[in-house]
């Protein structure tokens, strides 16, 4: 017996883990000249079900934490859309311009604009168009300060 409940500790563990796995994805912003990366963090659906999708969108301290791995809150919200079927895309519209943030620089003189970031959204929702996994007919967009 005690084995059974051993392996199926493991397996819901794998299973977590799985739900959850970000995937690294790179694709071309409408930016010129400017290849995004993004992480993909697809719900647990069957494989024929196309399931609605949001976009989450950075502030201005990016989306990574000191450590240089995705935000807690990124990687929160992302489970929690996952719970609900519901995949998640996260953008990074910072690092592929060469930047880590731009809370501390004035708003006038900021490297990456709010035009960048619009292109870049527009960028990620032609992306997911172009998946079977996607309802394009519910794609949402979440972002935070500068990201919203």
């Amino acid at each position: 017996m005690r084995s059974l409940r051993g392996w199926f500790l493991v397996a819901a563990a794998l299973f977590a883990g799985a739900v959850h796995a970000q995937q690294r994805v790179h694709f071309a912003s409408q930016d010129p000249a400017v290849e995004l990366l993004g992480f993909w963090f697809a719900a647990s659906v069957p494989a024929s079900t196309a399931a609605p999708t949001v976009v989450l969108l950075h502030g201005c301290g990016g989306t990574y934490n000191a450590k240089g791995e995705l935000s807690e809150r990124t990687r929160e919200y992302a489970r929690l859309l996952n719970e609900h079927g519901l995949h998640a895309l996260v953008v990074d519209s910072l690092m592929p311009r060469g930047e880590k943030e731009i809370c501390t620089q004035r708003i006038g003189t900021r490297k990456v604009t709010q035009a960048n970031r619009r292109l870049d959204a527009l960028a990620a929702v032609a992306w997911l168009a172009q998946r079977a996994e996607v309802d394009v007919g519910r794609i949402g967009l979440m972002g935070w300060s500068n990201g919203g």
